[in-house]
């Protein structure tokens, strides 16, 4: 999950740094370089994270993923176009899904035996 995300956040910065692409959502770009910016720190926590620490990046994933659908409500209204707000809302939604995703399998990994009994690899 950690991946897929990370991925997805990686591919989204891209997309968001073409101005044509861009423009669906803010037609001034003035947010574009810090949309683009945040999105590839974030692709880059996760994609680090399932390496390095899974189960314990998997909370931490839950709620940047909380923060992401609060930045995107927060630009739902501001959208102009039926393409920006189609693409803001299914981005808060996908958003939402991988921290609920994320959130359930952190609470699953600390819910396992091996977490409870101590002898569970942190990674």
């Amino acid at each position: 999950m950690l991946v897929v995300d990370g991925v997805g956040c990686v591919a989204a910065s891209v997309l968001v740094s073409m101005p044509a692409v861009y423009r669906l959502l803010d037609p001034t770009l003035k947010t574009q370089g810090v949309v683009r910016a945040s999105l590839l720190v974030t692709g880059g926590a996760f994609l680090t994270g399932a390496i390095v620490a899974p189960r314990r990046t998997l909370r931490f994933a839950a709620v940047l993923n909380a923060g992401w659908v609060g930045v995107w409500l927060w630009a739902l209204p501001r959208q102009r176009g039926a393409v920006g707000r189609v693409v803001v809302a299914g981005t808060a939604v996908l958003d939402a899904a991988a921290g609920l995703t994320q959130w359930h399998l952190s609470r699953k990994a600390d819910a396992s035996p091996k977490a409870r009994s101590g002898h569970a690899v942190t990674r």
